[in-house]
């Protein structure tokens, strides 16, 4: 739990945003995942949460934001193009990241699967790229 309340505050701010950029980034990536500007966005996004998380010790949200971080730089590079599954999975951790930033506002324990989830995105989320 974040116990500095004006520390609190940003963090909630910050991730809020970071998390509704998140989100929408996914629903347009749905629509066209290989967007390179929107991936280099929703990266960012996913990099930014995570280096809030980091300074403020939040290892799981920073956790939870590197794997979102991971699959996003894999597609930006063109090494692999995203899924459908995979922006599903992704939302899901969105979610699961929303409840850990509840948890370390509130201290209440947010009875998260992170790690679970995490291993599931790390499975064939994306699919290779087959240079043409």
């Amino acid at each position: 739990m974040i116990e500095d309340k004006e520390l609190a505050q940003l963090f909630k701010a910050e991730s809020e945003e970071h998390l509704a950029r998140l989100d929408d980034g996914l629903l347009r990536l749905e629509k066209t995942p290989a967007d390179q500007p929107l991936l280099e966005q929703v990266f960012r996004e996913a990099h930014s949460l995570k280096g809030a998380a980091r300074m403020l010790g939040l290892s799981k949200i920073e956790t939870g934001a590197h794997g979102l971080e991971t699959i996003l730089n894999t597609a930006r590079k063109g090494e692999a193009t995203l899924t459908p599954e995979a922006i599903e999975r992704m939302t899901v951790v969105l979610g699961e990241l929303r409840k850990l930033v509840q948890e370390a506002l509130t201290g209440e324990p947010a009875g998260t699967k992170i790690t679970d989830l995490l291993h599931e995105l790390q499975s064939p989320a994306v699919s290779p790229s087959v240079p043409p």
